[in-house]
């Protein structure tokens, strides 16, 4: 038997016998128990602090990606696809931990909530280590404890307001109130001072207020013309203030409803667009102290019948977050260059202030009066220390880098390289999708486009231009990196092509041969196409009045597909492109597939070209003929836009995903889906398969990339 085969069957046996079941991915219909803690691969202990990285002169408690065992799959090219066999697709690794909203501290300062677009991430205040993980269908906005902390209060852009139950910073599986709060996020949420209320407001211009053991609704007041901002109680719980995006601010009585003072005009147009309160506290006088989005601290006598509020202080940076501590004697003000800044609020005078050179989301006081919790874009857990001017501690978890945009295995399968709203580009080792490099392209902004070269010697970019890179190097640094456990490795490479601008890039398409890259680019209606390796321009392809999306070629024979916003898909020929030489000339299209019912914003090829997806802002895709455009069926199932479609390799099978976060997938000929994946929560940017089937990879808006598999036989 040849050694190489002996050696893999031994790398198999040791790998099986060290890996565990992968769970099934729960259905829409099964998910998961929302107080229960996730142990996902990313929920892993913070490291020590010699794993720790350098990260901004502040030591950063890094979680990597863990090393996982359950990546030996049969290829979907050796099994017969079906419903039965999809339902053992399974999520087994999600890299990213989200984007963070808010954060909250416990009212004895033992423990830190924060609010992300996967659900809430709770940690021990001192350590930052985590305790729990609720996960969460869709985004949360807001997070609070109740004040003895055995409570807490998660505020979500579904309108769901869910009250969990704690002991000691974990969340109690099980007894979950759940209340319909609105249709629209919940920006607003607070406890009364006893815990035995919870109060709640969003863009329904409403806020509610529930008795927290019942969950009877006990009062609904309103009276403003846009949503709610922020909201308050004052010290006996008796008065509920609350402000609105349109600059107005009233205060109830909670036993009867009475309104008992309005300051501030109703501005429905938002003409001053950042005049509105973001943060409410009574004062121990009882007077309301009002934080402005512009950075305006203002006293409100509301008792005295004042409409206009004193103006008492102004950050010149405006207010990305503020709020005030426990006793209302000072606010901590994150303005939006990145400064922290302490204010007495009886002098109206700044205590401290720093800056953090971060981009700070949220902001918590910790009660012993020198340190807060921070919320920094797009997910890192901060502590600083007011008094000393420095950053204490910090967690967060890789890749970070804002939501997924563009993601594209190497030919071989053995990197998947996947662009980021920070404009950097990362490189994954797929074998445990442990290491990985982050390339940092140089002047191109955000990578709308990635796609490897045929025979993987490089990997092109498409941002505000075309550039390609060399891959040779790659392998070795990554080797090296895995070899001294030196973590992520930032290369910034020199490219070997640059394509300039015609605009900003909107897709890539490069032929099976190598031999052309296409282009399509953002709000322009011109497919542009070169020749390779050296980027000579062959022909511009103009033949429709609204923007060209996406372009894309077939594996086979290398038809060129176009896809616009009027609706039509165009086809060329690689051959026929091949003879365009010299100047860029408009040049005709072979044929008009089609018109859709839609604008046409995703197209993916069968793998043997006879069958071309078709989807776009349009909750239905279609799958049609490549020859003539005819229908051969359609992608049925989603409620809202489909935004990413692609064929698994050797197959029919089809996945696509909707805004809403799902995957469904479909075998052939199959207009409803055969299985739907849930777990992203916000929308599926873009799905690829690794080219032997065995993975299937989601890019998500809440900034995870997943790996989906089906387990080993007689895994469950």
């Amino acid at each position: 038997m040849n050694f190489r085969i002996i050696l893999t069957l031994l790398l198999i046996t040791v790998m099986l016998a060290a890996c565990s079941p992968a769970a099934q991915t729960p259905t829409q219909a099964a998910l998961p128990n929302p107080g229960s803690v996730s142990q996902d691969d990313n929920s892993q202990a913070v490291p020590s602090a010699s794993d720790t990285q350098v990260a901004k002169e502040s030591l950063i408690a890094v979680v990597a990606p863990t090393p996982t065992t359950q990546f030996i799959y049969p290829s979907l090219e050796t099994q017969e696809i079906t419903a039965d066999t999809l339902k053992n697709l399974a999520e087994i690794k999600m890299l990213g931990d989200g984007r963070y909203r808010d954060v909250a501290a416990s009212a004895d300062g033992k423990w830190l909530a924060v609010a992300s677009s996967l659900g809430v991430r709770l940690h021990s205040a001192v350590t930052l280590d985590e305790s729990g993980f609720i996960r969460s269908s869709a985004p949360i906005a807001r997070v609070v404890f109740s004040p003895n902390g055995s409570l807490l209060a998660v505020g979500g852009e579904d309108g769901m307001l869910r009250l969990h139950p704690l002991s000691e910073g974990k969340p109690i599986e099980g007894d979950v109130r759940e209340i319909r709060a609105g249709y629209f996020p919940l920006l607003a949420v607070g406890f009364s001072p006893d815990g035995s209320q919870v109060a709640a407001g969003s863009l329904d211009r409403t806020i509610n207020v529930w008795n927290t053991i019942s969950g009877e609704r006990t009062r609904s007041v309103s009276g403003f013309t846009l949503g709610i901002s922020t909201l308050a109680f004052n010290a006996d719980g008796s008065l509920l203030a609350g402000a609105s995006v349109d600059g107005q601010t009233r205060v109830w009585r909670v036993r009867t409803g009475e309104v008992l003072g309005i300051s501030g005009e109703s501005d429905k147009k938002r003409l001053s667009a950042s005049a509105y309160p973001i943060q409410l506290a009574f004062s121990v006088d009882g007077n309301l102290l009002l934080m402005l989005a512009d950075g305006t601290l203002q006293k409100w006598d509301w008792q005295a019948k004042e409409r206009r509020p004193q103006l008492l202080y102004t950050s010149a940076g405006g207010a990305a977050g503020a709020v005030f501590n426990s006793d209302g004697s000072q606010l901590i003000i994150a303005d939006q260059v990145g400064t922290l800044l302490s204010v007495d609020t009886k002098s109206v005078m700044p205590v401290r202030q720093f800056n953090t050179g971060e981009n700070i989301l949220a902001v918590a006081p910790l009660p012993d009066g020198r340190s807060v919790a921070l919320a920094v874009y797009p997910s890192t857990l901060l502590l600083a220390d007011m008094e000393t001017g420095t950053v204490s501690g910090a967690f967060a978890r890789l890749p970070q880098g804002g939501k997924l945009v563009a993601g594209t295995f190497s030919p071989d399968g053995a990197w998947l390289a996947t662009s980021h709203a920070d404009g950097l580009v990362r490189i994954w080792d797929t074998q445990n999708y442990l290491q990985y490099l982050i390339l940092q392209p140089q002047e191109q902004g955000v990578i709308r486009s990635l796609q490897f070269s045929p025979d993987g010697s490089r990997l092109y970019c498409g941002g505000s231009d075309i550039r390609g890179y060399d891959t040779t190097d790659l392998a070795d640094v990554l080797r090296d990196a895995s070899l001294t456990n030196s973590g992520p490795v930032t290369i910034t490479p020199s490219p070997v092509l640059i394509i300039p601008s015609a605009g900003t890039v909107g897709s890539l398409g490069i032929s099976p041969d190598g031999s052309l890259i296409a282009a399509t680019w953002q709000l322009n209606n011109t497919a542009r196409f070169y020749r390779l390796p050296g980027g000579e321009a062959l022909a511009s392809l103009t033949l429709w009045p609204d923007p060209a999306e996406i372009a894309v070629f077939s594996t086979d024979d290398g038809t060129l597909a176009v896809g616009a916003a009027d609706h039509n898909v165009y086809t060329w020929s690689l051959q026929n492109l091949l003879g365009y030489s010299g100047e860029p000339t408009s040049g005709p299209a072979e044929d008009l597939l089609i018109r859709n019912e839609f604008p046409v914003l995703g197209l993916a090829f069968s793998p043997d070209g006879n069958q071309l997806a078709i989807t776009g802002s349009y909750p239905q895709g279609r799958v049609v003929k490549t020859i003539n455009g005819g229908l051969i069926y359609r992608l049925k199932g989603a409620k809202e836009q489909i935004t990413a479609v692609t064929f698994a390799p050797a197959t029919d099978l089809i996945a696509s995903g909707d805004v809403n976060g799902r995957i469904r997938l479909y075998t052939a000929n199959g207009e409803d889906p055969a299985f739907t994946l849930t777990g992203h929560a916000g929308a599926v940017n873009w799905l690829i398969f690794s080219p032997d089937g065995s993975q299937l990879v989601s890019g998500g808006e809440d900034g995870t990339f997943r790996i989906w598999g089906i387990p080993l036989t007689g895994t469950p």
